[in-house]
């Protein structure tokens, strides 16, 4: 069967999304800063207690080191494990202080110019640690609604969450378990609808089953080790963040909440770290949990703060690293 070409990408159309989610973002902020003053603002920062704040900064690198190991795993361990975190660290950086998506571009392309693993193996190293991040968050969803009696206001929200989620994971393991049995169905649907005439939907389903292929040499139980303790760290993180600033909330509520955020933040769209869109949510997330919006916004400003600073001093770790390696490299002397 003939594939017909893919058609070249929009231009336009790609700025114009750029600028809408850019728009959004502000918009989502504005609104947020609009439910308080900068007396409170500044009243909240200057009461912040140093020792969450430490304790923040050092779950937030963890948490970087942490999804490093991951992809350490995900790739095979391929690739070295210090040129593993410089690219975990820079995709983490550029994708908190830009955007998601640019993030993850240049964790491939960082990957690519040092020849360590080819394309298609990082892509595949994304798709299964966004597949594990599901997992992980839609059980942690599940357990905390089911066991928490105050979940009540978003009880219905979170299962169906947690029930999208877990039939996500269910497929992708059915895909590396059974890979040739359910890739066969899929070219079949595919050619019974007509889709294999699109050739993104013959790649797709080629990174699959190469990825499925692949399965062998990635140890599934480590990835999920990694990726539970990446959700603890990443609360840890959240939590420490509220107490800095002295927010009072039942830890039960925190976990529900930032899970809740986590699991439709999985899709790469975001811009400059979900700003506008995690503020905005959170809080009326934690409006149903008897916490007004005048007492969350000055926090979730000092969150922002806490949160770009971390990822600001991120970006060291490059450069002191370009700088070391400059250092090193021989020079010729004229003598």
């Amino acid at each position: 069967m003939s594939v017909d070409p893919l058609p070249p990408r929009n231009p336009t159309r790609s700025y114009l999304w750029t600028i809408a989610k850019f728009g959004l973002a502000v918009a989502l902020a504005t609104i947020v800063l609009l439910q308080t003053n900068l007396q409170d603002i500044i009243a909240t920062l200057q009461r912040a207690s140093f020792r969450w704040l430490v304790l923040a900064a050092l779950t937030f690198f963890l948490s970087v080191v942490l999804l490093a190991g991951r992809a350490w795993h995900l790739l095979g361990k391929r690739v070295p494990f210090r040129v593993m975190l410089e690219s975990t660290v820079v995709q983490t950086s550029v994708g908190n202080l830009v955007a998601t998506g640019a993030g993850l571009i240049a964790y491939v392309s960082l990957l690519r110019q040092q020849k360590q693993a080819p394309v298609a193996y990082s892509i595949a190293s994304i798709i299964l640690g966004r597949v594990a991040d599901v997992l992980a968050l839609s059980m942690l969803l599940g357990s905390v609604t089911i066991l928490w009696p105050g979940s009540g206001p978003t009880r219905w929200v979170a299962l169906l969450l947690c029930s999208i989620g877990l039939s996500t994971g269910a497929l992708t393991l059915l895909a590396l378990w059974r890979h040739e049995w359910l890739i066969t169905h899929i070219r079949w649907i595919g050619g019974l609808l007509g889709l294999l005439r699109f050739r993104v939907i013959v790649r797709a389903i080629d990174l699959l089953e190469r990825l499925a292929e692949d399965q062998g040499t990635i140890s599934i139980s480590a990835v999920l080790c990694y990726t539970a303790a990446n959700q603890v760290v990443s609360w840890l993180f959240f939590w420490a963040c509220l107490q800095a600033f002295g927010l009072a909330l039942n830890p039960w509520a925190s976990v529900l909440i930032l899970a809740l955020i986590q699991l439709v933040a999985v899709a790469p769209v975001q811009v400059l770290g979900g700003l506008g869109v995690f503020d905005a949510s959170t809080i009326y997330l934690l409006g149903l949990f008897s916490v007004s919006a005048i007492v969350a916004a000055p926090v979730l400003v000092g969150y922002r703060i806490v949160f770009y600073v971390c990822n600001l001093l991120l970006l060291l770790l490059p450069l002191i690293e370009s700088r070391r390696a400059v250092g090193m490299a021989p020079t010729n002397e004229i003598r």
